[in-house]
């Protein structure tokens, strides 16, 4: 058992040596990634996007609320296409 312990312990002490050097790269890269996309207004378009198509579903949704609410409009078109 000792044997065993001290493998788990000498491989626990490697593993924080890599880690130790990956996670200030990975954290370093993830910065540089954000401070890119804030700086060339990344953020700003995906808003717009967002923004636009949350007014088309919106509006999307106001038309068929619309058509719902006024009686025998479904029967009318469905009539008319079929003529």
């Amino acid at each position: 058992m000792t044997g065993g312990t001290r493998a788990i312990k000498e491989l626990s002490l490697r593993d924080y040596k890599f880690y130790s050097k990956l996670i200030p790269l990975c954290f370093a890269v993830g910065a540089g990634m954000e401070f890119f996309m804030v700086k060339t207004g990344f953020y700003d378009k995906v808003t717009q996007l967002e923004a636009d198509k949350i007014a088309d579903q919106d509006a999307k949704r106001e038309a068929f609320f619309e058509l719902i609410k006024t009686p025998g409009t479904l029967k009318k078109d469905s009539k008319e296409d079929t003529s």
